[in-house]
C-alpha cells in the first residue's frame, strides 16, 4: 500500500519498530520548524501517531538500547538522544556549531569591549543628537530600547534586534551605523537577508531614513551593496557548499541580516561559520514572523 503521510514513510525506512513512533514525531516537528523532540512531552505527543505506532511503547529508556541512537553526534548514527531530546544527527550538529560559534563572537567581544566602551564614550554628542526625544514613554516603560539596542550593537559582536513592522529595527540599524562609521569611516558593512526583495527593501530603508545623519554618512549609505545570503557567502557550483567558510571567512566589520526567522538551520549555520570572530554580526527579525520555509 502507498503511504500518503510523508513523516509514516520516514519512520517506515528504519526497520526497528521501537524506534518507528520517535522517527515519526521528530519528522512531524521538522515540518514545523523545530529542531527537535523534546521526551518530557512525549505523552502530549503521541495523540499525533498512526494507530500502528500507538501500540508501540514509547517508553524513554528505550531510546538508549537503540543502535541507530547516538548521544553527541561525534559517531554515525542518523539519530542522537541529549539532554532528553532526540534530534537527527545534522541537526544536533548545526545546533552544536551555533552555540560554539556565538561562544566564540562572546569571547572575542571580551577582549576588544574597553577599545568599544571608549569608542562609545567619543561619539557622546552624536549619539544625544541621534536619540534625542525618542524614548516613547507610555507611562510603564520608560527605557529607550532603541537605544539599548543600539548600543548593544556598538559594543557587541552579536546582537539580535526583534520586533515587529513599523516598530524601528531599521531605524536602529541607521544609528548604529551612523555611530560605527562616525569612529571609522572605511567601515566594511555588508546587507543580507534570505530574499534578493527583503535585502533590497533594507538598502532603501537605509537611504531612505528620516535619521538626521551627515552627508558623508548618507554618502555610505548610499553606496551599500544589498545581497542575498547565498550571494553573500558565494556558492560554489554544483556543491551545497560556499566559497566563505570557516577558512575564508566574509571580509567585513559588520554583517547585517534581516529577515531572520525566515534563514533555514542549515544555511544560518554556513552563515555563521563564515563571520570572522571579531565582525559584528546584527540579525533582525520579528519572532511572530512565519518560520522558514
Amino acid at each position: 500500500a502507498t503511504l500518503n503521510d510523508v513523516h509514516q514513510q520516514f519512520a517506515e525506512y528504519f526497520d526497528i519498530p521501537e524506534l518507528k513512533p520517535y522517527a515519526y514525531l521528530l519528522s512531524k516537528k521538522g515540518s514545523e520548524g523545530h529542531i527537535c523532540l523534546h521526551l518530557d512531552k512525549i505523552k502530549e505527543e503521541t495523540e499525533n501517531l498512526p494507530e500502528a505506532y500507538k501500540k508501540i511503547d514509547t517508553g524513554n529508556s528505550i531510546l538508549e538500547t537503540i543502535p541507530l541512537v547516538g548521544t553527541d553526534g561525534n559517531d554515525r548514527q542518523p539519530f542522537v538522544l541529549y539532554q532528553n531530546r532526540l534530534y537527527l544527527q545534522r541537526y544536533f550538529r548545526y545546533e552544536t556549531g551555533f552555540l560554539q560559534r556565538v561562544k566564540q563572537f562572546l569571547d572575542t567581544e571580551k577582549a576588544l569591549l574597553p577599545e568599544r566602551k571608549a569608542l562609545l564614550q567619543s561619539q557622546q554628542a552624536l549619539i544625544s543628537k541621534l536619540f534625542a526625544g525618542t524614548v516613547a514613554n507610555d507611562g510603564n516603560d520608560p527605557a529607550d530600547w532603541q537605544l539599548a539596542a543600539a548600543i548593544t550593537g556598538v559594543l557587541n559582536n552579536f546582537t539580535i534586534i526583534t520586533g515587529g513592522p513599523g516598530t524601528g529595527k531599521t531605524t536602529t540599524v541607521a544609528k548604529i551605523l551612523a555611530i560605527l562609521f562616525a569612529t571609522d569611516p572605511a567601515l566594511k558593512v555588508a546587507l543580507a537577508a534570505p530574499t534578493g526583495k527583503a535585502a533590497a527593501r533594507m538598502a532603501e530603508s537605509l537611504r531612505n531614513t528620516a535619521t538626521e545623519v551627515d552627508a558623508a554618512t548618507k554618502e555610505k549609505f548610499a553606496l551599500l551593496q544589498p545581497a542575498t545570503i547565498h550571494r553573500l557567502l558565494k556558492p560554489v557550483n554544483g556543491t551545497p557548499y560556499f566559497r566563505h567558510n570557516n577558512n575564508h571567512s566574509l571580509n567585513y566589520d559588520v554583517v547585517i541580516v534581516d529577515e531572520s526567522s525566515m534563514i533555514d538551520v542549515a544555511l544560518f549555520a554556513k552563515l555563521l561559520d563564515a563571520i570572522h570572530p571579531e565582525t559584528r554580526l546584527i540579525l533582525l527579525g520579528d519572532k511572530d514572523q512565519l518560520a522558514s520555509v
